[in-house]
Parts: C-alpha cells; sequence; structure tokens
C-alpha cells in the first residue's frame, strides 16, 4: 500500500482495496503457532513476512503430503493436491476446487488511511497504510467455472 499511497497521494485515502486471504491474527491455533515460531527466526528489528509465510508454508506441508500419497508421478501428484482437504492447518479447514483454488477461500478488505497496520499486527507488511475493514467469504457458486 505504500507504493500505492506515494503515487496516489491523497487521492489514495479511503481507497478500497481487496486481498486473497485473511490478516494472520485471524488465523487460527495452528495458525497462530506457526506465526508466533516463524516471527522468532528473525533477528530482532527484522520482521518477517507474516502474511506471505503462512501461506508458503501451508502450500509446502500440502505439496509434500501430495508427493506422500502419490505413486510418483506428477498427474498422480496433482490429483492428490486437488483431492486434498486440510483440517485445522495453518490457514485453517479448507479444500480445493477443481481449479485449484481453496475453498472457502476468504478475501480481506482493506481501507487505505494513516495508521494502518496492514495484514500483520506489528509487523511491517506490503499492506502497511491500509486498514482491515472486513473479512468476507464469498458463495462458491459466485466463483465463475471454465
Amino acid at each position: 500500500m505504500k507504493d500505492v499511497v506515494a503515487a496516489a497521494g491523497s487521492a489514495a485515502d479511503g481507497l478500497y482495496v481487496s486481498v486473497a486471504g485473511a490478516p494472520t491474527d485471524q488465523l487460527g491455533r495452528a495458525g497462530q503457532r506457526f506465526v508466533n515460531r516463524l516471527r522468532r527466526t528473525r533477528p530482532a528489528g527484522e520482521a518477517p513476512n507474516l502474511y506471505w509465510g503462512t501461506y508458503a508454508a501451508q502450500a509446502a506441508e500440502v505439496l509434500l503430503d501430495a508427493i506422500a500419497d502419490s505413486d510418483g508421478t506428477r498427474s498422480s501428484v496433482r490429483r492428490s493436491l486437488l483431492a486434498a482437504r486440510v483440517d485445522k492447518g495453518i490457514l485453517g479447514t479448507f479444500r480445493f476446487d477443481k481449479n485449484g483454488d481453496i475453498t472457502p477461500s476468504p478475501i480481506t478488505i482493506l481501507r487505505v488511511g494513516a495508521g494502518g497496520e496492514g495484514l500483520s499486527r506489528a509487523t511491517v507488511d506490503f499492506a502497511d497504510g491500509a486498514s482491515v475493514d472486513r473479512i468476507i467469504t464469498p458463495p462458491a457458486q459466485l466463483v465463475r467455472d471454465e
């Protein structure tokens, strides 16, 4: 958001921006444990990007499980990935739709403005300069299938 604010100046004030996923403080128990462990891996004063770190870690876990469940071929790994069901993982409980998108899939609505803490409270992230306005989870039927 800092780039948006820098480019647009005061015209960015009040702008709404949507971001896939939920803020780190909205994650469940497993997500909070992961965020706390990730935070401790960095030297004092150097903040990791907690928001994207949660997605990277969850993706790695799901992929490694799919590889373990597969026969070793790409098509088998793909089938295992699409059949995966995560229960109380870093990002919560979800599965994948036929396009590989997680469902349910929360979307965070941010509003640009002074004092915005972004998506990872007390940690600098790409959404600093914006505040969480609300989190929505659109019904699956609103997602276009092709």
